[in-house]
């Protein structure tokens, strides 16, 4: 769930291990768009991050290549997301 409107949290942390992520989807569930950041909380903007509609997924892949950042989320308090990693 979404804590607070407009501020990012993490999803899940950056992969460090040398086998790592192998991939991962997040879901918006809700009804309003959210926002999805790959990076540093630091770092995290709407305009720099994936905007995700109601039943649209985000993937930590990008052209065949595994993204192993930290992953962030913002939208609306209260709406609800999936997550998952592999």
């Amino acid at each position: 769930t979404i804590a607070v409107t407009n501020t990012f949290q993490q999803v899940f942390p950056a992969s460090t291990s040398a086998v790592g992520r192998t991939g991962c989807t997040i879901q918006n569930t809700g009804t309003n768009p959210m926002y999805v950041f790959f990076g540093a909380t630091a770092d995290a903007t709407i305009a720099k991050s994936i905007k995700i509609i109601a039943g649209q997924p985000a993937f930590c892949d990008n052209n065949n290549t595994i993204i192993k950042t930290a992953v962030k989320i913002t939208g609306t308090a209260t709406e609800t997301y999936y997550a998952s990693q592999q």
